[in-house]
């Protein structure tokens, strides 16, 4: 099962066919746009601050696996307004039952931090940015699952054919 969740990792990281030590944005600096998302140096994420800036951030302590325009819907444990999201990891880790969050900067005039059993079912949406903790299992992940139908797996090339398995 772990094996799956790393093809699903590994296709989001080559979305844009640039690999992490080719990337020519620096810490800090800007990476693309909702509509074309960018890399990052190793050991930064892309973060939606807006629909057009996007910016390479450090990654959170903990919360290595950054997901850039997904969100993994459903799964909510709660949610908490008005946090960077680096706090949103943190909050994750301080909360029980807490495997993964999805974080929103633009959510009605504020940030939305939406903690989460698991990944539920990852989607992508421009804007959002979703992670596992990094002691995160499937097996520790009882949300549901969505079967993919046809061409629908999220856009992602090699994604397996059905997401229940993560």
């Amino acid at each position: 099962m772990l094996r799956t969740f790393t093809v699903l990792a590994a296709s989001i990281v080559v979305l844009d066919g640039t690999s992490a030590t080719a990337c020519p944005n620096s810490n800090f600096g800007r990476c693309g746009t909702a509509s074309k998302p960018e890399c990052c140096p190793s050991g930064n994420y892309c973060m939606p601050w807006t629909s057009g800036y996007y910016q390479c951030l450090p990654v959170p302590s903990q919360c290595a696996r950054q997901f850039t325009g997904y969100d993994f819907y459903g799964g909510d444990i709660k949610t908490v307004y008005g946090l960077q999201p680096g706090d949103c990891c943190a909050t994750c880790l301080s909360t029980t039952g807490c495997l993964a969050y999805t974080f929103v900067n633009e959510h009605s005039g504020t940030t939305a931090c939406f903690l989460k059993a698991g990944m539920g079912k990852p989607r992508k949406v421009a804007g959002s940015i979703s992670a596992v903790i990094d002691r995160y299992n499937s097996g520790q992940d009882h949300t549901p699952k969505r079967r993919l139908q046809g061409t629908d797996v999220l856009g992602v090339p090699g994604l397996p054919t059905t997401l229940d398995v993560l």
